[in-house]
Formats: C-alpha cells, sequence, structure tokens
C-alpha cells in the first residue's frame, strides 16, 4: 500500500472513530505458544531477512540465546534469565545500528515472554 492510500485509510478511520493496528510483516513469523525455545529461530528468521547486518552481531545474539535455553533445559533458569537479560542489553544497545529496530524491539518482547515462561 503506497503512502497517499495508507494516509487515506488513516483519515478515514479517523473519521469514523476506528483504530487501525499495524503489525509488521515478521510479527507472525516467529512462534510464541514456546518462547524460550523458538527464541534462537526467530534470530536467525531476523538475520536471513536483513534485519541484522552484522555477522558478529548474529553470532552473539544466536549464542546468548541458545545458552539461555541449555541452561533452561537443564533446570538452570536463574542463569537462563540472566543470560536473556544479557541478550535484551545487547538488542538494546545494537538497536538502530547493526540490527532494525523495529526487529530489535520484536527480539527484545520475544525475550521478555521468555523470561516470563522460565518464572
Amino acid at each position: 500500500m503506497n503512502r497517499l492510500k495508507l494516509s487515506s485509510l488513516m483519515l478515514l478511520a479517523m473519521l469514523v472513530g476506528l483504530t487501525i493496528t499495524f503489525v509488521p510483516a515478521y510479527a507472525n513469523t516467529c512462534p510464541m505458544d514456546d518462547p524460550i525455545h523458538s527464541l534462537p529461530e526467530c534470530i536467525t528468521h531476523h538475520r536471513g531477512m536483513g534485519d541484522i547486518d552484522n555477522e558478529g552481531l548474529y553470532r552473539s545474539l544466536l549464542e546468548k540465546a541458545q545458552n539461555a535455553v541449555a541452561l533452561y533445559d537443564s533446570g538452570n533458569s536463574h542463569t537462563s534469565i540472566n543470560i536473556l537479560n544479557s541478550l535484551i542489553f545487547e538488542l538494546e544497545a545494537q538497536s538502530g545500528e547493526h540490527i532494525s529496530e523495529a526487529a530489535a524491539e520484536m527480539l527484545i518482547h520475544h525475550a521478555e515472554m521468555a523470561i516470563e515462561q522460565i518464572n
């Protein structure tokens, strides 16, 4: 949809009192029914989509996610949460740099959901 059509749609919605929610195209690509186990796959998806443009960052995020999963699966929930928090800090630091702001936001939300799952 081009910008003019989008603006017209938004104006029409405002006139009739509707709310429009925009969902990023990738929002439905990361399964959230088991956030801790799907996080590595979600990170890889965003790398494949070009949202993460640095191989070193991708490997760092993926390693943190995989380590968090392994620790969770072995019963070490506390350390798993610490690693997920470290992943969130790295995403915040790189948002808009080597990872798109939208992808960083999505991955932060995903990691937060993983923490909720663990707790």
